[in-house]
């Protein structure tokens, strides 16, 4: 058995590591578990990398259109590569400024895979083996993962999550997005300005559809402009293999049949809780619809275990998360929350 700790928080995203700095802070022996980069989903595959990669598209799609603003600029091109160092570098950065964060806390920073145990012990599966170690009470902050619908053909492998699509060296020639929500609506961005040929599918009437409708009327008309395809109200029955190597997209609009095909599928209709190996052998917490049930003060049904961000009921925001890790801190450290949640 490793070292014995006031808190161990797992997952190092915006929830997990807020959390285990205001800990800290509060005189808590702290340490955090990550298997993989600190930062989360939301600073290595998600806001942040997105939205460096927004820029630099925007700025070369500008620079294309400078000639109505007076100005002039001939044979306009883009590294692709150097779009994806780019926003390499903006995360890099955030994430080194993290780990210092941590350790100028004395949070003890577990690499590796962690899975609570009974007796709130927490077992960390790393490269050099595994440690188990003891804490007075566990945040688990785990986050969360692409959501795969169980549609046939998504496991070919040309159908990409969010996750595999920012790992591409290789601007795509044409992409078809499965889903119209933010995620999609900033990759769609991203790739139309690069002059990729995109195609959005969305099950519901509208874009974003958890947005007010002027919103995603405005939305809609914008992204057309950009020469991007929309289809609404369309169910996704397939994605298919063609013997050239394209994927096509077989969805049903207005009761017809409509094929898309692309270089690549991007599968963009949301997130999960990521609980994969989050629990151990006999380790049964109260569940509903995949997410882990808590009390207003984030307890779950595990005495001295809170849980937080994407793995509860609520919204899948990173700031929220934050407050979240925020007022958890507090409460185990005995304080009155300074932020209501």
């Amino acid at each position: 058995m490793g070292e014995k700790f006031d808190v161990i928080v797992i997952g190092a995203g915006p929830g997990g590591y807020v959390a285990a700095i205001k800990a800290a802070k509060s005189g808590l022996r702290t340490a955090i578990v990550e298997n993989r980069r600190v930062g989360g989903t939301c600073l290595n595959r998600g806001c942040i990398p997105a939205k460096a990669m927004i820029h630099a598209s925007s700025v070369y799609k500008e620079m294309q259109e400078g000639d109505r603003f007076g100005v002039a600029a001939s044979d306009v091109s883009y590294d692709y590569g150097k779009i994806v160092a780019y926003k390499e570098e903006t995360t890099d950065k955030l994430c080194q400024g993290i780990e210092q964060l941590l350790k100028a806390n004395a949070v003890t920073l577990l690499s590796g895979k962690g899975t609570l145990e009974k007796g709130k012990v927490v077992r960390v599966a790393g490269e050099e083996g595994e440690e188990s170690y003891e804490a007075e009470n566990v945040i688990l902050a785990a986050g969360s993962k692409p959501l795969v619908l169980p549609i046939p053909g998504l496991d070919l492998p040309g159908v990409l999550t969010s996750d595999e699509l920012f790992q591409l060296r290789e601007r795509p020639e044409s992409l078809v997005i499965i889903g119209g929500g933010v995620i999609s609506v900033e990759f769609a961005s991203v790739y139309a300005n690069l002059g990729c040929k995109v195609t959005i599918v969305e099950a519901m009437p509208r874009l974003i559809p958890n947005m007010d409708k002027e919103i995603s009327q405005n939305l809609k008309m914008i992204l057309k402009k950009r020469g991007i395809d929309i289809h609404t109200s369309a169910a996704v029955q397939r994605v298919e293999q063609e013997d050239d190597g394209q994927y096509t997209c077989v969805f049903t609009e207005k009761e017809k049949e409509v094929r898309v095909s692309a270089q690549y599928v991007l599968c963009a209709v949301g997130r999960c809780p990521n609980t994969d190996g989050l629990f151990g052998d006999n380790v049964e917490l109260d569940m509903e619809r995949g997410r882990v049930v808590v009390d207003d003060e984030f307890r779950t049904s595990m005495e001295g275990v809170y849980a937080i961000g994407d793995l509860v009921k609520g919204m899948q925001l990173a700031h929220l998360a934050s407050a979240q890790g925020v007022y958890v801190a507090e409460r185990i450290a005995g304080k009155e929350p300074s932020i209501d949640v």
